[in-house]
């Protein structure tokens, strides 16, 4: 099988450059640094077995290819030029079986569209396109800020990364779910037996708010659980302006939780 190499190609939305080679055993990335830097960097290694499924796109600093993995969750690789595509899909083809499928972005600029729970991120969808994509392992922390508000924290420091991120970054985005949705219980759905057929079919049904289904889902597809440990400091019932109420605030080495009292 043969091999490619891409240069000044950017992993994750790092802060510098680096060189990406495809081979039949996997991809790998290591930055760029110049002469004599002190700054200690690591190769990226992704094994073969570990990919999924594959998608161009227009990026920030180019065409980006963004790779699914099986548990690795999503891999950005942005830089390339417009002419890389074919030698893209003919080495994603020939070593890993992958198609390569080509995104494109909506551009209208809407600030509504559909959440769509994806494997690996959250995709917010325009008029049937993506407009951006958040992938999960960056995400902190979930909480339903208001009846129909949701809000998602995101993690600027991760332990785990191997990279220097570039430029100022995003820490809280709000998605505002209109609407309810109803489920039914578990005997709802049961027909009723034969002597009761006369009479009029009753259903329990319980009322939840998209939000709240939004937020469940979410918890549950990132993998947001209660933090661990013990908190390093904690006040109680601190009175809030916005949103409304007094809370009880946990700080962590961290992060902050905020529950009503």
């Amino acid at each position: 099988m043969s091999s490619l190499e891409y240069e000044r190609i950017y992993l994750n939305q790092s802060r510098l450059p680096g060189k990406m080679r495809i081979a039949d055993s996997g991809l790998g990335w290591k930055a760029q640094v110049s002469p004599g830097s002190t700054v200690k960097t690591q190769p990226f290694l992704l094994p073969s077995e570990e990919l999924q499924s594959a998608h161009w796109s227009r990026g920030s600093r180019g065409y980006e290819l963004r790779i699914d993995t099986k548990n690795r969750g999503v891999v950005s690789l942005d830089g390339f030029d417009q002419q890389d595509l074919n030698g893209l899909k003919k080495q994603l083809k020939d070593n890993f079986n992958i198609q390569l499928d080509v995104r494109e972005h909506s551009l209208r600029g809407w600030n509504w569209g559909k959440t769509q729970l994806a494997r690996n991120e959250l995709i917010f969808n325009v008029n049937n396109r993506p407009a951006f994509e958040v992938p999960y392992a960056q995400i902190s922390n979930t909480n339903l800020s208001g009846k129909n508000e949701v809000s998602v924290e995101f993690d600027l420091i991760q332990k785990d990364d191997l990279i220097e991120k570039a430029g100022d970054q995003l820490v809280e985005i709000k998605f505002f779910v209109p609407g309810n949705a109803e489920n039914e219980d578990d005997d709802g759905d049961k027909k009723m037996d034969d002597e009761n057929k006369e009479g009029d079919e009753i259903k329990e049904v319980s009322v939840k708010s998209n939000a709240q289904v939004f937020y469940d889902q979410l918890k549950e597809k990132a993998d947001i659980g209660q933090t661990a440990g013990e908190a390093m400091v904690s006040f109680g019932e601190i009175l809030f302006l916005t949103p409304r109420g007094r809370y009880d605030i946990d700080i962590w080495s961290s992060s902050f939780d905020g529950l009503t009292s």
